[in-house]
């Protein structure tokens, strides 16, 4: 019994201190407990996430940056399109930014009122031909290489793909400010071929565009084409185009609005989405001081899975909700951003991510639209050089100077349409569903252009060489 009293007395004093610490204990145990039940809610969190991305390869469509590798396979550089414009493109940021002229010329860019039936003063032209005068070479090359047959921006699609360096596609967009600088010089030169020459370049960036398949190409073609109208819309109230220009026109924002895939850039968003969530989840504690302001929820198990599976949910919703740009397409994506903004807070990045590619929808339903209404407008004018006078409806204009009307984006209907005692208004409902800006007046009493859409002066209040009988050549 001696030999066991040291183990008794020991396994007692246990006892005793476990009797008295029994509170301490229990809250270890909770704790262990926790923490076994948190690593597999964390693990089935992460498998949730795995199972959704599955689920998305199923149905055919890209998961990994390989995936995208053998979708845009690179093209070579002395045949790619996209690479040498945008080399020439970069020459012509190079005389915005430093020559002089340049800065004054993109200044008058933003100076030069809008509208129809407003035009650049002779001051204004004077600098803008100086500018383009210095510029001629590279302007040449450029709208050259328009005319090249394919193009890629060769991005080498590699995970992890927070990592791939994009190339800066910016100077495409300082490009088509040059174009447009030389469509103003133009009509002052009353040149209706160097006109139409120049809008016919500024649809033909498109396929530049086009070859920037994330959502920066998207917003970058929408730009363009808002460029694209306000060089037609200078050009028919100042110079005129002729019927085939106009026809040429018609046809290639038409060709445009189709090259516009909003879809794939959402699915090229998923995919580095799911990447980053993978890498993340690879090297979960590396560099925590590199998360963003605000995302220590990141952080804490569970929560990181629960929040990019949603997100990636979310934006799966986002893109089978998109078919063609119309007002089905924008209700069904509003209703899947709803439910982004309706989140717990513990999904913060689902909650502040996605809302941005509602915002971005509405940019390109909205440029789609005016497309649309440019389209009808051309058409008019084309039946008015035809006919003299404008149609008192758009079935007048079928099948002769447009294959059909267009149908609203915005709305069930088609492009609207109206004759005002100054010329013709169409346009497009709108986000604001306006059904009829025909009473819309500046401060002089003057019709404004619709939001949008287009306002075609008379050709007596244009003012410039192709308000005469000259514009039906």
């Amino acid at each position: 019994m001696n030999e066991h009293a040291p183990s008794e007395a020991g396994s007692s004093k246990l006892i005793r201190w476990c009797a008295s610490h029994r509170r301490l204990l229990i809250a270890v145990g909770v704790f262990l407990f926790l923490l076994v039940m948190t690593g597999l809610f964390d693990a089935r969190a992460r498998h949730g996430f795995d199972r959704a991305v599955d689920a998305i390869a199923a149905r055919g469509e890209p998961v990994s940056a390989a995936e995208l590798a053998a979708m845009m396979p690179p093209i070579p550089e002395d045949e790619n399109m996209t690479l040498i414009v945008l080399k020439h493109a970069e020459a012509l940021t190079t005389a915005l930014e430093t020559q002089p002229e340049g800065g004054e010329a993109q200044q008058l860019l933003f100076k030069l009122p809008c509208g129809p039936g407003r035009h650049a003063t002779d001051e204004q032209l004077q600098v803008i031909r100086r500018f383009l005068a210095g510029i001629g070479t590279d302007l040449r090359a450029f709208r050259e290489a328009l005319q090249m047959e394919r193009g890629s921006l060769n991005v080498d699609w590699s995970s992890p793909m927070v990592e791939i360096e994009l190339p800066s596609v910016l100077p495409l967009a300082d490009a088509g400010r040059c174009l447009v600088l030389d469509t103003i010089a133009a009509c002052g030169d009353a040149d209706r071929e160097r006109a139409a020459a120049d809008i016919d370049d500024m649809l033909d960036c498109h396929r530049a565009f086009e070859a920037i398949p994330y959502l920066l190409g998207v917003l970058l073609r929408q730009s363009n084409m808002e460029r694209a109208h306000g060089a037609i819309e200078y050009a028919v109230h100042t110079c005129g185009l002729n019927d085939e220009a106009l026809c040429r026109i018609s046809a290639g924002l038409e060709e445009v609005e189709h090259a516009s895939d909003f879809k794939q850039a959402l699915v090229i968003e998923r995919v580095f989405h799911i990447d980053t969530v993978q890498m993340l989840m690879r090297n979960r504690w590396k560099d925590p001081l590199s998360w963003p302001r605000g995302a220590w929820r990141e952080r804490v198990p569970v929560l990181p899975a629960m929040d990019f599976t949603q997100r990636l949910q979310i934006i799966t919703d986002m893109i089978d909700s998109i078919e063609e740009p119309d007002a089905a397409s924008l209700q069904r994506l509003k209703a899947a951003t709803n439910q982004a903004n309706l989140l717990p807070s513990i999904y913060w990045f689902s909650r502040t991510s996605t809302p941005s590619f509602y915002a971005c929808y509405k940019l390109h339903v909205r440029a789609v639209a005016r497309n649309r209404a440019m389209r009808v407008a051309l058409a008019c004018e084309r039946h008015r050089m035809a006919t003299g006078d404008w149609p008192d409806s758009l079935d007048e204009l079928v099948p002769t100077f447009i294959e059909a009307i267009p149908r609203d984006p915005f709305s069930d209907g088609l492009i609207r349409y109206r004759r005002i005692p100054e010329g013709i208004q169409v346009w497009s409902l709108g986000l604001d569903r306006v059904e009829d800006p025909g009473k819309a007046r500046d401060a002089k009493g003057k019709p404004v252009r619709p939001e949008t859409g287009w306002l075609f002066l008379n050709p007596a209040l244009r003012g410039g060489s192709g308000s005469g009988p000259a514009d039906r050549e």
